[in-house]
Protein backbone atom coordinates (compact mmCIF):
# COMPACT_ATOMS: atom_id res chain seq x y z
CA UNK A 1 0.00 0.00 0.00
CA UNK A 2 2.91 2.35 0.72
CA UNK A 3 4.12 2.00 -2.87
CA UNK A 4 0.83 3.41 -4.18
CA UNK A 5 0.82 6.27 -1.68
CA UNK A 6 4.17 7.53 -2.99
CA UNK A 7 4.56 6.15 -6.50
CA UNK A 8 7.83 6.45 -8.39
CA UNK A 9 8.13 9.47 -10.65
CA UNK A 10 8.56 7.42 -13.83
CA UNK A 11 5.76 7.26 -16.37
CA UNK A 12 5.63 3.47 -16.46
CA UNK A 13 7.56 0.35 -15.57
CA UNK A 14 10.16 -1.22 -17.81
CA UNK A 15 7.51 -3.69 -18.99
CA UNK A 16 5.38 -0.70 -20.15
CA UNK A 17 2.79 -1.44 -17.49
CA UNK A 18 0.46 1.29 -16.29
CA UNK A 19 1.18 2.57 -12.78
CA UNK A 20 -0.35 5.16 -10.48
CA UNK A 21 2.47 7.49 -11.50
CA UNK A 22 1.44 7.29 -15.15
CA UNK A 23 -2.03 8.70 -14.36
CA UNK A 24 -1.79 12.45 -14.79
CA UNK A 25 -4.38 13.16 -12.08
CA UNK A 26 -2.90 10.92 -9.32
CA UNK A 27 -1.61 13.75 -7.10
CA UNK A 28 -4.84 15.76 -7.37
CA UNK A 29 -7.04 12.73 -6.69
CA UNK A 30 -4.88 11.73 -3.71
CA UNK A 31 -5.28 15.25 -2.33
CA UNK A 32 -9.05 15.25 -3.02
CA UNK A 33 -9.69 12.05 -1.09
CA UNK A 34 -7.29 13.10 1.62
CA UNK A 35 -4.94 10.17 1.22
CA UNK A 36 -7.63 7.95 2.72
CA UNK A 37 -8.41 4.53 1.27
CA UNK A 38 -11.40 4.52 -1.06
CA UNK A 39 -13.04 1.61 0.75
CA UNK A 40 -13.77 0.88 4.38
CA UNK A 41 -14.59 -2.53 5.79
CA UNK A 42 -18.32 -2.87 6.58
CA UNK A 43 -17.69 -4.69 9.87
CA UNK A 44 -14.87 -5.14 12.34
CA UNK A 45 -14.47 -8.69 13.63
CA UNK A 46 -12.16 -9.52 16.51
CA UNK A 47 -10.23 -12.57 15.31
CA UNK A 48 -8.35 -13.28 18.53
CA UNK A 49 -10.07 -13.42 21.87
CA UNK A 50 -8.84 -14.57 25.26
CA UNK A 51 -11.79 -16.78 26.15
CA UNK A 52 -13.81 -19.21 24.05
CA UNK A 53 -15.04 -18.55 20.55
CA UNK A 54 -16.65 -15.17 21.18
CA UNK A 55 -16.86 -12.94 18.10
CA UNK A 56 -17.43 -9.19 18.33
CA UNK A 57 -19.03 -7.52 15.32
CA UNK A 58 -19.23 -3.76 14.92
CA UNK A 59 -21.78 -2.71 12.25
CA UNK A 60 -21.54 0.63 10.47
CA UNK A 61 -23.70 3.36 11.86
CA UNK A 62 -26.35 5.03 9.67
CA UNK A 63 -24.28 8.21 9.77
CA UNK A 64 -21.28 6.37 8.28
CA UNK A 65 -23.50 4.81 5.59
CA UNK A 66 -24.91 8.22 4.61
CA UNK A 67 -21.43 9.73 4.58
CA UNK A 68 -20.26 6.90 2.34
CA UNK A 69 -23.02 7.47 -0.24
CA UNK A 70 -22.46 11.24 -0.38
CA UNK A 71 -18.69 10.67 -0.66
CA UNK A 72 -19.30 8.25 -3.54
CA UNK A 73 -21.47 10.86 -5.27
CA UNK A 74 -18.78 13.55 -4.81
CA UNK A 75 -16.07 11.17 -6.00
CA UNK A 76 -18.21 10.22 -9.00
CA UNK A 77 -18.71 13.89 -9.89
CA UNK A 78 -14.99 14.52 -9.48
CA UNK A 79 -14.12 11.51 -11.62
CA UNK A 80 -16.50 12.66 -14.37
CA UNK A 81 -14.95 16.13 -14.26
CA UNK A 82 -11.41 14.76 -14.46
CA UNK A 83 -12.34 12.47 -17.35
CA UNK A 84 -13.88 15.38 -19.25
CA UNK A 85 -10.81 17.53 -18.59
CA UNK A 86 -8.56 14.73 -19.86
CA UNK A 87 -10.68 14.47 -23.03
CA UNK A 88 -10.44 18.24 -23.58
CA UNK A 89 -6.68 18.14 -23.03
CA UNK A 90 -6.34 15.31 -25.56
CA UNK A 91 -8.35 17.35 -28.10
CA UNK A 92 -6.07 20.36 -27.54
CA UNK A 93 -2.96 18.24 -28.10
CA UNK A 94 -4.17 16.78 -31.39
CA UNK A 95 -2.65 18.44 -34.47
Amino acid sequence: MGALKSPPTGVSTEGVETTAASWQWFAMMDEAIGGMPSTTPPVLVASASGEGDAVVVSPQSRRQERAGSSRKRRNSDLLEFLQRQAELEEERRRP
